[in-house]
């Protein structure tokens, strides 16, 4: 699953990424837990590069349109 630059809270994100990236997480930590909205391909929102940890899975990559801390 792929983030927008998820060092960015995701309300500063401006530019071209900002309709795109949505949420109140002002950041990822360990045990946290979210609430996201995906998309899949990930290709149908970004199209630069993409590090990817996992090169040889065949499973679909997703992107993550919002991310939310559960409730």
């Amino acid at each position: 699953m792929g983030h927008y630059n998820p060092l960015i809270p995701r309300n500063r994100i401006k530019g071209p990424m900002a309709p795109f990236v949505k949420g109140d997480i002002t950041g990822f930590e360990e045990n946290t837990i979210h609430t996201l909205v995906l998309i899949k391909p990930i290709e149908g929102v970004w199209k630069d590069a993409v590090e990817d940890d996992y090169p040889d899975s065949d499973l679909e990559k997703y992107f993550a349109l919002k991310a939310d801390m559960a409730k």
